[in-house]
Formats: C-alpha cells, structure tokens, sequence
C-alpha cells in the first residue's frame, strides 16, 4: 500500500483521490475507454492505410503501436491499489481504495520528492531573532507552512463572549486608567499599556490603574474602587475556562476535526512568534482584554459595550503568509493533475500512448 503524506491539504487531497478512483470504477468511464478503443483501432487502421497507400509504409505500424498502448493501459490502469492520505499538520488521515496503480505511482513519486525538498526546508530552517530574544524555527512537517500564521490570526480574532465583564473592564479603562493617564508626574502612556514588552501582559500593566482611591462601577452598576475592579478583572481573564469557548471556535473554523491537534498547533505558533510561554487560552484572553481597552479609549462610549464582542478588529498577521510556502497551492496544483488523468488515460489504449505518456510525466515535473 502506497502512503502519500500532506501537509495542511488533507480535505483537499483526499477528496481529489477519492474522486480520482470513483471515476476509474465508475461504468461511464469503463464504456468510455472501451469506446475509445474500438475508435482509435478504427482511426489507427485508416490512418495506416492512407500511409501504406501514400508513402508505402508498414501497413501493421498502426496496429503494433495500437497493441502497446492497450498493454501499458491494461498494465498501468486496470490494477487497483490501496493509498493511505496522512497529513501530520490536520493529524487525520484516510485510506483511498480502487485507485489505478498508475495514479498511486505518478502520487508517490511527486510526494517522495516533495518530502526530500520538505526534509531540506526544516533541517536547514532557522529561528527569527526578536527584541524579546531568539524564537525556535517553525517546522513544515508540522505546521503546514501557511496553515499555522493562518491558524494564529484566526485565534487572534476569536475573543472571549462575555458582554458582562467587557462592560466591566471599559467602565475600568475610562475611569481607572484614564485617570492614571492624566494624573500629573504619571509615568504610564498608552504606549507602554498597549505595548507591555517582552514577559509582560496587558492585564500586567492594567494594574497600574488599580488605585484604591479612585472608583469605577462594575457591570451591576455597584461601585467599587479600581483596586477592586483590577481583582475581579484579572481573576476572570486569567481563567482558561473562560477562553475555552472561543478556543474551540477558533478551532472550528479552521477545518481541524482533532481539537487537540490544533491547541498543539497553535502553542508551536506562539512559542515561534511571541516566545515560550504563551498558551492558546492566555493569548485569547490578552487579544480580548486589549480588544475591549483599545475600543474604551477611542470611543469613550458605555452604551456600545455590548458590541465589543462582536468586533473584528484588523488582522495584525495579514502579511505574514507572503514569501511562506502555501501548501493550498501545491493541493491546487495536484488536484488539477490527478483529475485530468482520468481523461487522458482514455488515450493511452490506443496509437497515441506516447503522447499520453509525455502528458502525464510533464504533469509530474509540473506537481514538482
């Protein structure tokens, strides 16, 4: 059994192979090339005979090369074989049944190329140098490329749904912070509270506005002093139960079924690109938290609190994915190529095997 590994392209590649084979068994395709037979012995024999008649040719030429191509059809096309789809980025993988031996080889042989290039890639891979320090290097096998930057803006917009204590920390950021921001000698800026730096979080600098003198309401409208509402803030948003929700949907909506696989995913992405130590269930809660504190000080508005939540605010990562290998390319590429070859193959039972089979190995170096 053949096994064809992909990285990130698992929807895409199974459903090309499974349609590749169903189209092989299917009765119109098997009518298709025994028509294609009968015609091209009908086409080979006139074509013959015009040769034999005009420059006196070997009248059985057409029927020499008419016989091997229907023996590298037969050869090439009729036995099935069994492929296992397994793609390390998704952790799913597929058995693929009845597929024609030579679709199997043309896959394998693009795929072991693929796999040495993918081996070069992560060997040589080398990690990027931050302010916060050396970040580890990002492996193809397991983060797919494109599909782990994609994942972490996908998590970088998923926020934690709770209209209750989103009006509890704007009521904080207009009232505590913003009367620490205007107090005279103050060192805070909305510089360092919006950038904390390296091992600091944004609830870290919050609590620079956690004066026990000054008050705030909570989302009940009871007053309590920012001393107070920082406690209750903090100890919300430093639950990781209270970032599971938006964890799944961020999960959910990114074509992983293994919930596991893809928190595993999004850990190595952060670990690459904020440093060790930041989990999936933190860093939602932060995206939140700095979410909710950058809308209270533009808008300074209560009545929209509610709406907080539902924000999509601009993808900090949208230009990550340019100059990264995006293996949705490749799956494109492949699909275009594995299902051309049902209909080409209609071809190779007859006197233009040749050209078929200069066909189908440019469509190898083309995968390549």
């Amino acid at each position: 059994m053949f096994t064809y590994y992909t990285y990130g392209g698992f929807p895409v590649v199974s459903a090309v192979f499974q349609s590749c084979a169903a189209i092989f068994n299917s009765t119109d395709h098997k009518g298709a090339i025994t028509a294609f037979i009968i015609l091209g012995i009908m086409a080979g024999a006139f074509i013959g005979f015009l040769k034999v008649m005009s420059e006196g040719a070997n009248p059985l030429t057409w029927f020499y090369l008419t016989l091997i191509g229907m023996i590298l059809y037969l050869g090439l096309f009729v036995p099935k074989i069994s492929m296992e789809i397994f793609d390390p980025v998704y952790n799913q993988d597929v058995v693929v049944t009845d597929l024609p031996f030579a679709v199997g080889l043309l896959a394998e042989v693009a795929n072991l190329i693929e796999q040495i290039e993918v081996s070069i890639s992560d060997t040589v891979a080398q990690g990027t140098t931050t302010a916060c320090g050396a970040m580890p290097p990002m492996q193809y096998q397991t983060t797919g490329g494109a599909i782990a930057p994609q994942l972490l803006a996908t998590t970088a917009n998923s926020f934690i749904n709770d209209a209750n204590h989103s009006r509890y920390v704007q009521n904080y950021v207009q009232d505590c912070l913003t009367f620490e921001l205007l107090k005279p000698g103050t060192t805070t800026t909305i510089d360092n509270i919006m950038e904390p730096g390296c091992g600091t979080t944004i609830l870290d600098t919050l609590s620079k506005a956690s004066n026990p003198a000054v008050f705030t309401i909570d989302y009940q409208n009871n007053p309590v002093s920012c001393q107070q509402a920082y406690t209750a803030i903090q100890s919300y948003y430093t639950n990781p139960a209270n970032a599971s929700a938006a964890a799944l949907n961020a999960c959910g909506g990114s074509g992983f079924g293994d919930q596991m696989r893809c928190q595993d995913l999004i850990q190595t992405t952060l670990n690459a690109t904020l440093g060790p130590g930041v989990d999936p269930m933190a860093f939602i809660s932060q995206q939140t938290v700095a979410n909710i504190t950058s809308f209270a000080l533009a808008s300074g508005s209560a009545s929209s609190v509610q709406l907080i939540t539902q924000l999509q605010q601009p993808s900090a990562n949208s230009g990550v994915t340019s100059g990264i290998t995006n293996p949705q390319m490749i799956n494109i590429y492949l699909a275009y190529v594995i299902m051309i070859i049902p209909f080409v193959s209609l071809l190779m039972a007859t006197c233009m095997w040749r050209k078929v089979l200069a066909l189908i190995f440019g469509f190898l170096f083309f995968v390549m």
